[in-house]
């Protein structure tokens, strides 16, 4: 709401296609959106404490849903539709939603889903509904009550959901801000799935600052070719990327031979960085322009812990096989424990 106040006319977020179309909201209209989802969130029950699963695609329709559910005092549960029927009846049953938002063509989907789970969520399409009009504004989200639920990928048993505060994801872009430097000319993209915390990192570090956020459709975001072109022509400025990700998005790199003036900031995240791979990518850019920062963290800890800016010396010859995590980020406090903890 800060954003839209100080500059409605600002663009907020970009829907890219694969075939280079785009669609766009700005701050302004994004509010708007917003508020009204929020309306009818409100008016089926929505507030403090009560979940809400959104099972939207990648659009700019699923960030105006992600903001509504907040703005309603909420907490969004993110479903990414390309997992299969038995994960996503899983996580309804577990996090037992009061609404469930979905897009026209998943209403059956989920319908069914829902009943399987014996979960008696009411199902609302975002635009279907006008909202109410009057509706008591009800109590507003604490600072302790539940932003999101993320579910973990469950590689070690059942997924687990991570129910993560407003404090936390308030604090942890307080205290990167100043070191980063984000601010409203920056551009961010969202190239991870909602369901993984890093795009909690993404959308909130972009709209929190002003900025404005990219939403690629998945196809592009699998095409490293495409996605270095995005990257180019709309000026990114903050790129967030696994390693894995990256090492795709360097080779595109080095074949595409444009220069990338824009981008100012590569943060990794979500795995262990292996400096070697980085040798080229080092070569061809240095370590300055982009910054290159490594991030560690986990789902329980609100994405960031900790943070390392790399620097030539990091890449100078010598066995340097450890993925650097650096110190803890502003506020924070890491402890180093062996296996005796």
């Amino acid at each position: 709401d800060a954003a839209a106040r100080r500059d409605p006319a600002a663009t907020a977020v970009t829907q890219c296609a694969l075939d280079g179309a785009t669609r766009s909201l700005t701050y302004g209209e994004l509010t708007r959106a917003k508020d009204e989802l929020a309306a009818v969130l409100r008016a089926a029950g929505v507030g403090p404490g009560k979940r809400v699963a959104v099972a939207v695609p990648r659009s700019v329709e699923q960030v105006a849903a992600l903001i509504a559910v907040v703005g309603a005092g909420g907490a969004y549960v993110p479903l990414d539709l390309a997992y299969p029927d038995e994960r996503l009846e899983y996580v309804l049953a577990d996090s037992a939603p009061q609404v469930v938002l979905v897009a026209p063509e998943q209403r059956d989907r989920f319908t069914r889903l829902l009943d399987r789970a014996n979960v008696p969520a009411r199902l609302l399409v975002p635009g279907e509904e006008q909202p109410p009009t009057a509706v008591e504004a009800g109590p507003e989200a604490g600072w302790h009550d539940p932003a999101y639920v993320i579910y973990t990928s469950g590689s070690t048993g059942r997924p687990k959901g991570v129910v993560v505060p407003h404090s936390s994801v308030v604090t942890l872009l307080a205290n990167t801000r100043p070191a980063m430097a984000f601010g409203p000319d920056d551009v961010w993209v969202q190239f991870h799935s909602f369901s993984f915390d890093f795009a909690v990192w993404e959308l909130w570090g972009a709209l929190t600052h002003g900025g404005e956020l990219l939403v690629p459709d998945y196809a592009l975001t699998r095409s490293p070719v495409d996605f270095h072109r995005l990257v180019r022509e709309r000026g990114v400025t903050v790129l967030n990327q696994t390693p894995s990700a990256f090492h795709r998005f360097a080779e595109a790199d080095r074949h595409a031979g444009e220069p990338l003036p824009a981008l100012r900031r590569i943060i990794f995240g979500g795995e262990g960085l292996d400096l070697a791979r980085l040798r080229d990518w080092v070569a061809r850019h240095g370590t300055e322009s982009p910054e290159l920062v490594n991030m560690y963290g986990i789902t329980e800890t609100t994405v960031h812990v900790t943070h390392r800016v790399l620097t030539a010396a990091d890449f100078a010859p010598g066995d340097r096989a450890a993925s650097p995590i650096g110190g803890p980020l502003p506020g924070l406090v890491t402890h180093l424990l062996d296996d005796r903890l």
